[in-house]
């Protein structure tokens, strides 16, 4: 994710990288499930929801990858 390796300072440090982990997990199949979806849709109102919501799911991941 980071690209390098350090131990976490204390417990809730580890917790907290570990949920981050989780969720990052977690927003990466979200994503891929929308772009598949939006990617087969046909009408253009549902598509435009679709991509909508797919680029706030990419935010929030960045969100999470700046929490480790």
């Amino acid at each position: 994710m980071t690209g390098s390796f350090k131990l976490p300072q204390d417990l809730d440090a580890g917790v907290a990288r570990y949920h981050a982990l989780r969720e990052i997990e977690w927003l990466d199949a979200e994503i891929a499930k929308l772009r598949s979806v939006a990617r087969k849709e046909k009408q253009m109102p549902r598509h435009v929801e679709l991509n909508a919501l797919l680029k706030r799911r990419e935010a929030e991941r960045a969100a999470a990858a700046e929490n480790l």
